[in-house]
């Protein structure tokens, strides 16, 4: 099966034209590495104080699920406010576009 004549040759990314179009904006790229470590330290707060914050079967009170929804949201968020744990920093170090110098003086 030849898919060569499906595409047309403009289609195709060249790396000089695929690193110009995809360079993203990097207020905009840490933000978003910013949103995404916040949600991952909730998901794993939310599972690591499921024990701690569970209510006694029986109780039935129905804002304990509100409670520890704040109570985790309230912890993540004073975790990732500063620096975080890391994770940010590093999808945005890889997800920022490098650009690759030749030295002069390779043999």
């Amino acid at each position: 099966m030849n898919i060569t004549s499906a595409l047309p040759i403009s289609s195709l990314q060249t790396p000089s034209n695929l690193a110009a179009i995809q360079s993203p904006d990097p207020a905009k790229l840490g933000k978003a590495c910013g949103q995404f470590e916040g949600m991952l330290v909730r998901q794993i707060l939310q599972q690591g104080l499921k024990p701690l914050l569970a209510t006694p079967p029986g109780s039935g009170g129905s804002g304990a699920d509100i409670y520890s929804y704040f109570v985790t949201d309230a912890l993540a968020n004073n975790v990732t406010a500063k620096r975080g744990i890391g994770i940010a920093a590093m999808l945005q170090t890889q997800l920022t576009p490098h650009t690759h110098q030749t030295s002069s003086n390779q043999p």
